[in-house]
This record gives C-alpha cells, sequence and structure tokens, in this order.
C-alpha cells in the first residue's frame, strides 16, 4: 500500500482552526493524517498567542490530541541537506526562528521521504506563491491551496452552492488575506451545477 503524507503551511491551518472550519480540513484529507513539520507547530504555538489567533488555541489542542494532526520530529542531520537546496548555504535555522522555517522545512519534510521512498505520495497545503513554486520547482509533493480544499468540499457536497461557499471564504479571510471570492473557480456557479449533475 502507497504511504501518504499530507503537509499543511502554517498560515493555512490557522485560517481554519480560527475560522472554526477544521472539519473541511479533515473532509479533505479524509482517512489520512495531516502531517505538520515541529516548526510548522512551533510557528502555530507562537501565532496563537496573539490576540487575533487565541481562538484556534483549543482547536489546535483537540486536532493534534485527537490524531488529526501529526507533529513530525525536524531531525536537521536529514532535512537540513534539503534546505540548504532551496534557501542558500548560509540559510540559518536561528533557534527556530528563520523566516520561512516552517515551509521550508514541510518541503524538505517532502524531499527526504522521496528520498528514502520514490514510491510515497506527498502533498502540501500551501497558499503562498513563492512556495508553491518552490514545491513545483523541486518536484517535492502535489500542490494544494485553500480554494483546492474548498473545491473538494463541493464535490464532496459539504458545500453546496456559491453563497455557503463565500460565507467559509469571508471566515477564513479574517485571518488572512486571501484573493478575492469572486477571482475563484469557487464564485462559478456551473462548479455546482456539475456535482450535480453527476448524481
Amino acid at each position: 500500500m502507497t504511504r501518504r503524507f499530507i503537509f499543511a503551511d502554517t498560515s493555512v491551518l490557522l485560517n481554519f482552526i480560527c475560522a472554526d472550519e477544521q472539519d473541511l480540513l479533515l473532509k479533505f484529507v479524509g482517512n489520512d493524517k495531516l502531517h505538520v513539520p515541529a516548526a510548522v507547530n512551533n510557528e502555530i504555538h507562537r501565532k496563537l498567542k496573539d490576540t487575533r489567533f487565541q481562538c484556534g488555541s483549543r482547536t489546535w489542542s483537540l486536532l493534534i490530541a485527537h490524531g488529526h494532526v501529526q507533529v513530525l520530529d525536524d531531525d536537521m542531520d536529514r532535512l537540513f541537506k534539503h534546505i540548504r537546496l532551496f534557501a542558500g548555504p548560509r540559510y540559518s535555522i536561528q533557534g527556530g526562528m528563520a523566516k520561512n522555517l516552517g515551509e521550508y522545512t514541510a518541503i524538505a519534510h517532502c524531499l527526504a521521504l522521496l528520498e528514502e521512498d520514490p514510491s510515497v505520495r506527498t502533498a502540501i497545503i500551501i497558499d503562498d506563491e513563492e512556495a508553491q513554486e518552490l514545491v513545483r520547482k523541486r518536484q517535492a509533493a502535489t500542490v494544494f491551496t485553500t480554494e483546492a480544499v474548498l473545491l473538494r468540499c463541493v464535490q464532496l457536497e459539504i458545500l453546496t452552492d456559491r453563497g455557503q461557499s463565500r460565507k467559509v471564504w469571508d471566515k477564513l479571510s479574517k485571518f488572512d488575506v486571501l484573493a478575492p471570492f469572486e477571482t475563484t473557480r469557487l464564485n462559478d456557479r456551473t462548479v455546482y451545477r456539475a456535482r450535480k449533475k453527476i448524481k
């Protein structure tokens, strides 16, 4: 059986847990777990101390406690050689506070997994466009976005119309800068009609 690892970036996770829409993420991954590097977990805990994000603290703890999210050990002896390839030889983790450390570590985990077992399937849910390009360039994982997560929920008939999707998008947008809803495929009525025709 092919092993699958689905990673998620800090900002994506914060958006969903703070908007109380974490169930949509869980529906997206299905029977799989969400995997996060220790660096991402640390970033999330730092962010959750901010008044803006405190509402997500309990949810994050529950997701880990109930096994929906698995925090991976960041063995830098294993990961740093991959990080240096795209971050540069002078990059330092700065005691876990380095810029982009969470996303770099997630990408490095994917590359390390693939190096050890090329049959592994890796995916990353990430909205940052530069990071997406880096993932694709290194062929580290299949890239998904917040929009892709919600489109999958449309296919699963969890989100059944444009108004419902807009409401979720607006909630998520309170915690990060997302593209205007009107520019997404979620704004296309045919997405919902197509789903109904399949039934």
